[in-house]
């Protein structure tokens, strides 16, 4: 009888000792939990930390657009295997076809219908640094008849271009008389500046009769090959060539 009372407390004890050596164990679980999470969070904060200053460098000020004069390039400074091709509709109209005929050149075309000869020169003043080590233009089929006019602003085109590019010219088809004096301008501008060369589309276009639609000036799309293959060839006589000087 007395030795069951000892048993029980004897056990109750062994009891009470396991519960405390329990909760030690898991304190020390618990304790190594908090400092894992703990330790989770804090580098979590440093990444963070260290995030913070890239997420701030993306948000920038607008700044406010400035226009510069741009000079007229040296010839170390002319962009190599460039194009610029500046026209009326008739040029245009083969816009999708040039770039093709020009693998490994970049090629900018602006061609607008019904362009003059004084809003030409304006837009390659306003295009300037965009022209490259040749540049193309048709411009005189929206001809008003004043010659003096039309020779004294390809004056300012080629002064524009500068004498570091090539500047190449195209004949424009004599649907009317007049035409002519806007080929003899574009042949006096030539005679006077060795880096500019005249491109004969008329004779071209006689020599293939069908390339253009009845206006006999707009090109369907056998003119518009045709085009592209006739800049393509003009483009190759100067690649890589500096103009004279």
């Amino acid at each position: 009888m007395h030795g069951e009372p000892r048993t029980v407390r004897g056990r109750s004890a062994r009891y009470r000792l396991l519960a405390v050596l329990g909760a030690s164990s898991a304190g020390v679980v618990l304790a190594a939990s908090c400092r894992v999470v703990r330790l989770a969070t804090s580098e979590v904060d440093a990444d963070r930390t260290r995030a913070a200053p890239a997420a701030v460098a993306k948000v920038t000020p607008a700044r406010a657009p400035t226009t510069t004069i741009t000079p007229a390039a040296s010839p170390t400074t002319v962009p190599a295997r460039e194009l610029f091709v500046l026209s009326d509709s008739v040029i245009d109209g083969a816009s999708f076809a040039i770039p093709d005929a020009l693998p490994g050149w970049r090629v900018v075309i602006d061609g607008k219908p019904s362009r003059m000869i004084d809003a030409g020169v304006a837009q390659v003043r306003a295009r300037r640094a965009e022209l490259g080590s040749v540049v193309l233009v048709q411009l005189g089929n929206n001809y008003l008849g004043d010659e003096a006019a039309f020779a004294a602003a390809l004056d300012e085109l080629h002064d524009l271009v500068g004498p570091d590019r090539w500047l190449i010219l195209v004949h424009v088809y004599p649907i009317q008389a007049n035409r002519a004096e806007v080929n003899g301008a574009i042949d006096a501008l030539a005679a006077a500046h060795p880096n500019v060369r005249v491109a004969d589309w008329p004779a071209v276009q006689d020599a293939n009769p069908g390339s253009t639609y009845a206006d006999q000036l707009h090109l369907n799309m056998r003119g518009a090959e045709l085009m592209a293959g006739f800049v393509r060839d003009l483009v190759g006589e100067v690649a890589g060539r500096a103009p004279p000087r």
